[in-house]
């Protein structure tokens, strides 16, 4: 048995991870492999595995599941006969090298008399000819690797490889195809290719590496030596998260709804931070900063004197990642005139911060800082210098990292007007609807806005650099995005003054936000009162007022929580005040009377009945948000369809995920009711039972006509199916659309309030116009992810 010249693993190792293996034509393989198509793949897996298979694929290809992960690496012929070159690739560092170790140690150990020789690709000859003979490369690693005491021979060992390869029991195991430092990487492939194809046709070899490795070599490697099988390494599922974190740990992170949690690289870092700190952690922007600030220190600790320290080198990064996803450099900024052309841009675009870290702000300068940098080697691509000391290209490990650190630009060291032009002009809706698997797809450049968003205290400056970068997400126009306004939200209050701690988790939001809608809207309410202007005159002493607003955060707030009421007055015209004054007078109390028990009774699924207490009284909306009000909200926001106008305005809002609905309840002065809160207002009287009265839709005849009618309408149909709960005042609880509630779902009903984060869904109560009478009861619960959203979701607002 030869020693593992690839490393081994750092961290526990999950056996089951998944393998996927590409099926498909020789002439498409390279086409199913581009960088930008093979993450489109990668993002609709997170979503569901049948839509990957095939999702944009070319015609008769599809990723296939390994159904024996062990007998695969053993002999990838198994699932495609005669296969015995394979590529192992993933775009981001989530077990490609443990997937290398572990074919070398299960056919080094389970294959009678089979030799394994494994490298890095920076190891490899240049030339072909340089692999064979006593004194070939084959024969130096053989001997360099060989664990007995007694080392043979090169003689002897040019022998054992020699028979070897003639027999068929000899396996080249080439790890880390992007990573290169030195040399000719192109010749190093080439000469792969013709060894594997002229001299040893009949060795096995493995070979790992990111889509863009396998494009950068597609012609000297994978052409010359083919046919090759092609797999994917996938992320861990939550069953295998838990396995490698510890159930405890990994249920803190459910929370974080990121992709870092399914990456065995991250985790690893994840399992180095403190038990006590863990309970800090709130985004997935946490994470990378702990783990980036911890990398760089243990790198600097191991460098000689001179090496750059923590805070530059965050500097640096931060602006390098920045400055490519500026100039559109998805996966890097190549050599030659394109990395000329971008440090001359980085020169004077950014000469404003360069200038607080250098003296001088040359050009020759920052090549001396970035050499620098270089010598880190954290984060960036090993080939970032030549032999002259110059930087010559320019590549992120991996582009979460690249995304993380462009969000931590826009966070502490960005100039803030300069930047929110262009963040204007990227920002988009964070999600989109495949037409063809009805999922919901993540936009992969939205990574970027999540970090940014979700950056942690420490992590962000004074705050005017951050809230100025942040604050066009809660701009009306063309849209709002949902999402960024609900993960900036607790950084806001805190840097406003509504809130104190620097982790600011939900629970500790609901009474800061109350206070700051209250505070906003007796402002608005003072100021325009009185006031006998018409709308144009209105809308410019609220400017004048909101421009006058220190600090920047409370600005912002005020500007966000500030346009429902001035729409009371009259600011944005008649219209949208008579919509918003209808709304404001939707509300009853909850419980009807002062005084009344705050307990009910509920009942599971399985008929078990058990209590549930509100905490206080609170007002509910007799109806469901509609599609004028969302109107008022976000003219671009998705609704439903309805022919006639009158009637789609008036109709329940549905395609409404969680985020639209969070962030419209704050807009419009309220919240999401808790799932314990809507089943109060729901049952309407402690110790009130589910009975059919409550149920909106049957299975008699009359039942069906009332259900294809309303399913033909996705209008309100009180008077007949759901109808007015007569103790409550309230109207549709049952059928119409799920509405959304702000708990998280948990099996444990105890389990969901807002502090626990028991998971990574949302709670849906009421059933849908699409629901028989089973789904349409006061106890029924289901899930969504939060960013999830379909025809038959909706919600309601309630009121403290």
């Amino acid at each position: 048995m030869l020693k593992f010249p690839i490393g081994k693993p750092k961290t526990p190792f999950i056996n089951d991870q998944r393998i996927w293996y590409l099926q498909a034509p020789p002439a498409l393989a390279k086409q199913c492999l581009e960088p930008e198509l093979f993450a489109l793949a990668r993002e609709a897996r997170k979503k569901d595995h049948k839509a990957f298979a095939t999702h944009q694929m070319p015609a008769g290809c599809e990723w296939k599941l390994v159904p024996d992960r062990a007998r695969f690496l053993i002999d990838p012929g198994s699932v495609i006969p005669g296969s015995r070159l394979l590529c192992l690739t993933i775009d981001a560092g989530i077990g490609k090298t443990t997937a290398m170790i572990q074919a070398q140690s299960l056919r080094g150990g389970w294959l009678k008399g089979h030799l394994v020789i494994a490298a890095p690709f920076d190891a490899l000859p240049e030339s072909s000819t340089e692999y064979c003979g006593i004194y070939g490369w084959l024969v130096d690693r053989l001997i360099e690797n060989f664990e007995h005491s007694k080392t043979p021979d090169r003689e002897t060992a040019w022998k054992l490889i020699r028979r070897k390869i003639t027999t068929g029991q000899f396996s080249l195991i080439v790890d880390s195809l992007d990573q290169t430092s030195e040399g000719k990487p192109q010749r190093r492939a080439e000469g792969l290719a013709t060894f594997l194809d002229r001299i040893c046709p009949t060795a096995q070899c493995i070979v790992s590496g990111r889509p863009q490795s396998i494009e950068t070599y597609w012609t000297k490697l994978f052409e010359q030596s083919g046919p090759w099988l092609f797999a994917q390494i996938d992320q861990f599922d939550a069953d295998q998260r838990k396995k490698f974190l510890g159930e405890d740990r990994a249920a803190l992170l459910e929370r974080l709804e990121a992709d870092v949690v399914s990456n065995p690289r991250m985790l690893e870092m994840i399992l180095k931070i403190p038990d006590g700190d863990l309970p800090k952690i709130q985004t997935a922007a946490d994470i990378y900063w702990r783990a980036m600030n911890e990398t760089l220190k243990e790198d600097i600790r191991r460098q000689q004197a001179g090496v750059m320290e923590t805070e530059p080198a965050l500097f640096w990064f931060s602006l390098l990642a920045f400055a490519s996803l500026r100039q559109g450099y998805t996966n890097g900024v190549p050599k030659g005139e394109p990395m000329r052309r971008f440090l001359e841009d980085v020169r004077k675009t950014y000469a404003e911060q360069i200038q607080e870290w250098l003296d001088d702000s040359g050009i020759r300068a920052i090549k001396n800082e970035l050499k620098r940098l270089g010598q880190l080697n954290s984060f960036i691509e090993h080939a970032v210098l030549n032999t002259s000391d110059t930087l010559t290209q320019l590549k992120f490990r991996d582009r979460s990292i690249k995304d993380f650190f462009a969000a931590l630009w826009i966070s502490k060291y960005a100039s803030t007007p300069d930047q929110q032009l262009w963040l204007r002009k990227q920002l988009r809706p964070m999600d989109v609807i495949d037409p063809n698997v009805e999922l919901v797809i993540d936009q992969r450049e939205s990574q970027f806005f999540r970090l940014a968003a979700g950056m942690p205290a420490d992590a962000i400056d004074d705050g005017e650099i951050w809230v100025g970068s942040m604050s066009v997400v809660y701009e009306s126009s063309p849209y709002r995005s949902t999402e960024l306004i609900y993960r900036c939200w607790p950084n806001l209050l805190r840097l406003a003054g509504f809130s104190t701690p620097e982790q600011v988790f939900e629970m500790d939001q609901v009474e800061p936000t109350a206070v700051a809608q209250r505070e906003v809207r007796s402002w608005v309410d003072q100021m325009l009162g009185s006031c006998r202007d018409d709308a144009e005159t209105k809308a410019a002493i609220l400017e004048t007022a909101l421009n006058a607003i220190q600090p920047v955060a409370k600005r912002v707030i005020y500007r966000y929580l500030s346009e429902f009421p001035a729409m009371l007055h009259g600011v944005y015209g008649a219209d949208k005040q008579r919509i918003a004054q209808d709304f404001d007078d939707w509300f009853v109390p909850v419980p009807l009377q002062e005084g009344a028990p705050l307990v009910c009774t509920s009942c599971d699924d399985k008929g078990k009945n058990f209590e549930i207490r509100i905490s206080r009284p609170f007002f509910m909306a007799k109806y469901q948000v509609t599609n004028e009000l969302m109107a008022l909200f976000a003219a671009g926001n998705r609704t439903s369809k309805e022919d006639d106008p009158v009637t789609r305005a008036r109709c329940a809002a549905a395609n409404i995920n969680w985020y639209d609905a969070w962030s419209a309840a704050l807009f419009f002065h309220g919240r999401l009711p808790t799932e314990d809160e809507w089943e109060y207002a729901c049952r309407g009287r402690p110790g009130k039972v589910d009975d059919p009265w409550n149920w909106c839709f049957g299975n008699t005849e009359a039942d069906l006509e009332k259900y294809a009618l309303y399913n033909k309408s996705w209008g309100h149909y009180s008077e007949s199916v759901g109808g007015r709960l007569p103790w409550a005042g309230l109207y549709d609880m049952h059928g119409n659309v799920w509405e959304w509630c702000a708990s998280w779902y948990a099996d444990n009903r105890a389990d969901g309030n807002l502090a626990s984060f028991v998971g990574e869904s949302r709670c849906l109560r009421g059933g849908s116009f699409f629901n028989l009478a089973a789904y349409c009861r006061c106890a029924y619960r289901v899930r969504l992810l939060p960013i999830g959203a379909s025809r038959f979701s909706g919600f309601r607002v309630a009121r403290a």
